[in-house]
């Protein structure tokens, strides 16, 4: 808003604007900022994840290729060092508990250079596979989006419903409970760790666009497409009451672990009591 400001009274000064028209798109312009900011701490108080931040700032121009590919390789070493670290830890503590003590931490060294050994290969080899996987064709589509559309030509498109919020694309791939990805967290008992220790969560619908491969969800509240990059990176963890849209609050269905449901089920009474005494 600072540089069209400027560029306003640039052009007053030039006499190619009357003052009092330049004026009145100042007050415009500064009526906006306010409006959005207003938005920004009512219906979103959380600042945008860094990944989204990064990611709409090289859509809109601001930054270059290079940069966002920087921040896509930080962001895959981060995951990886996350799960080497969590992943040996989780494994020993189960070791524990079905072992016992004594047959599993006989010689403390061997656990560290078993610790360190699980840590040194699982770290690299889940950083690489989600860097292969899912960032690096991402930012690929990205670039070959880019260059079909031209440097000059706007890639945030007004999203209309079920579209993708990124690019304004119609077309996209679907998931829902019964898809191959969704059952595998349902089903899958080491999971239970991350949605009852970690908080991880994902939602029971989502879609990824054929265009950009962005992924998305359509809330059902109010019917607006969601980017998922703002639950991503250290926004995935401390969902354990799930999603609400951040523009109408409304609560977004997500998937429940098997396993974890079967632990909570002692407790399900207390967690509707508590739902019952917030909404009283």
């Amino acid at each position: 808003m600072t540089d069209q400001i400027s560029r306003i009274r640039k052009l007053v000064a030039e006499g190619r604007l009357q003052e009092q028209e330049g004026e009145v798109l100042i007050q415009a312009f500064q009526r906006q900022a306010q409006q959005v900011e207003a938005m920004v701490s009512t219906e979103n108080p959380e600042e945008p994840a860094p990944a989204l931040v990064a990611r709409t700032r090289f859509l809109l121009g601001e930054i270059g290729a290079s940069e966002y590919w920087a921040m896509v390789h930080r962001q895959a070493w981060a995951a990886g060092i996350l799960f080497g670290l969590s992943f040996p830890t989780l494994l020993l503590f189960l070791g524990y508990f079905l072992l016992g003590h004594e047959k599993y931490y006989g010689n403390p060294m061997t656990v560290v250079v078993v610790w360190l050994v699980l840590a040194g290969m699982t770290g690299p080899l889940f950083g690489l596979l989600l860097y292969f996987h899912e960032l690096r064709p991402k930012v690929l589509s990205l670039l070959d989006l880019r260059r079909q559309l031209g440097d000059e030509a706007p890639l945030e498109e007004e999203a209309t419903a079920g579209n993708c919020p990124v690019c304004g694309h119609a077309e996209a791939r679907h998931w829902h409970r019964g898809s191959p990805a969704m059952l595998h967290w349902q089903l899958n008992p080491g999971l239970a760790f991350n949605e009852l220790v970690l908080g991880q969560r994902i939602p029971a619908e989502m879609s990824r666009c054929l265009r950009c491969k962005s992924d998305y969800l359509v809330c059902c509240g109010c019917s607006r497409s969601l980017d998922l990059s703002d639950w991503s990176g250290k926004r995935a963890f401390g969902k354990w009451q799930g999603f609400s849209c951040p523009y109408c609050q409304t609560k977004i269905p997500a998937l429940r672990n098997g396993l974890a449901f079967v632990l909570l089920l002692p407790f399900y009474p207390l967690i509707w009591l508590k739902k019952r005494q917030a909404k009283s």
